[in-house]
């Protein structure tokens, strides 16, 4: 099945600064929304290392409110309009969103983005299914010239 949605990551300044672009099946723009996360913010820990952040409130709360409030975190702050705009788009019992990722951005890959919550639900739950790409994975070869 051909992916039905693509999201990719466009001006990738850090982990925690870029800018998501959504586009349907032929390509046309959907929404974009620009990412600006603050490391020093207590959710951040969670979204750079899930099991870290569980180990380090197991003690203090039950696993399923940490999600919750890390999911609710992430639908506003790493999703925001775009986020908006794929629950247009959600669809049973599955949605196929090709993300494309730039090489230098890889460590997005190891982020829960599926954790994340839009309209009060995880998107693994909305039925989103994303499928992870080097962003220039798909571009044509480029023919290579050698000097004589």
């Amino acid at each position: 099945m051909a992916p039905q949605l693509t999201l990719e990551v466009k001006d990738y300044r850090s982990d925690a600064a870029w800018r998501w672009v959504l586009s349907d099946a032929e390509g046309r723009f959907l929404a974009d929304h620009e990412v600006k996360l603050d490391p020093a913010d207590p959710l951040y820990r969670g979204f750079a290392d899930l099991p870290d952040y569980l180990r380090y409130h197991r003690d203090v709360r039950p696993e399923e409110e940490s999600l919750a409030e890390l999911g609710a975190w992430m639908g506003e702050k790493v999703f925001g309009r775009v986020g908006e705009k794929l629950l247009a788009y959600e669809q049973r019992p599955a949605r196929v969103v090709l993300v494309r990722v730039p090489a230098a951005a890889q460590e997005l890959l190891f982020r829960p983005l599926e954790l994340a919550h839009l309209g009060g639900r995880p998107l693994v739950e909305r039925g989103f299914r994303f499928i992870y790409t080097l962003g220039d994975a798909d571009a044509p070869a480029r023919p290579t010239t050698r000097k004589a």
